[in-house]
């Protein structure tokens, strides 16, 4: 439904109410401002009326102290006590804002770590999206993973009958023929007992085959989206690092050189401990992987 336009009695009657709104609106913030720096400078003067009626209590308190006949020595033990009480107040403040700077920090930390971690896991399903599945792969290598046909039944079949062949009466170690079924009997079931066993055996230590295999694919992969491969190193990280052995292992080797006698001419030995050894191994084995 369209508006009617108003009339100029209506239009003046809806800018005055508008005016008038907006005129108490500003005077209800003036007087709420006024009061709001009245109360500020009443604050502030009771503060300083506080601090004065402190000092001169302090100072009446100094002068009868220094009235004393150890005056001067209780005086001192008061104004050290100050110091003291100022100085573990201060602390106590540096160490509630260094609190939470450091929970701000480990916060910060574990957001990060927590995002850097989802990122880690939509890049991997994204890789993985066009892979196909590490179980589908290990399922074709397993035996238990197709069905059984006529070629595999024919030929289990004539190992037993290759076995039956060789079959002699001389075999059955003077037992019986109910003896020799009860033990066969007791073999077919240990066997169908332990069979789905030995299937799910085959089936992880085919998955573990295929993980294998795709490990050592991306280790000794040579294209930018895998790493470099095993037992090699980037040659500015391999540079810096014996740098700092060479530069870690040259004071001590100058603190013995002069007990070593002038065998060693123009040669600077490596004397390292055992600890410091084990760690620089450990760094160059780190950048070669």
């Amino acid at each position: 439904r369209p508006q009617e336009p108003l009339t100029r009695g209506a239009a003046a009657v809806k800018l005055q109410r508008w005016y008038r709104s907006r005129a108490r609106r500003r005077r209800f913030l003036g007087i709420l401002h006024s009061a709001m720096r009245r109360r500020k400078y009443l604050d502030e003067r009771g503060r300083l009326v506080r601090r004065i009626a402190t000092n001169e209590y302090e100072s009446r308190q100094a002068a009868v102290r220094l009235s004393r006949r150890d005056g001067p020595r209780l005086l001192e033990r008061y104004k050290t006590g100050r110091q003291a009480a100022a100085a573990s107040k201060v602390q106590s403040l540096w160490r509630s804002i260094r609190t939470k700077r450091d929970l701000v920090r480990q916060v910060g930390e574990q957001e990060r770590e927590a995002a850097a971690k989802k990122l880690q896991a939509f890049a991997r399903r994204r890789r993985l999206r066009g892979k196909p599945n590490l179980l589908i792969l290990s399922k074709q290598g397993s035996p238990f993973a197709h069905p059984v046909d006529a070629d595999r039944l024919m030929q289990h079949e004539e190992a037993i009958l290759a076995q039956r062949k060789q079959f002699h009466a001389s075999m059955c170690k003077g037992k019986s023929l109910d003896e020799l079924r009860q033990i066969v009997e007791s073999k077919y079931q240990a066997f169908a007992d332990g069979a789905e066993l030995a299937r799910y055996g085959v089936q992880r230590l085919a998955l573990r085959r295929e993980h294998t295999k795709q490990l050592a694919a991306a280790l000794d992969g040579r294209s930018w989206a895998n790493p470099p491969p095993r037992g090699v190193c980037s040659a500015a990280l391999l540079r810096g690092a014996e740098e700092k052995h060479r530069a870690r292992t040259r004071p001590q080797a100058a603190a013995f050189l002069p007990a070593l006698g002038s065998s060693l001419s123009g040669t600077m030995p490596a004397v390292e401990s055992q600890f410091e050894e084990e760690e620089a191994d450990a760094l160059l084995h780190d950048l070669e992987a």
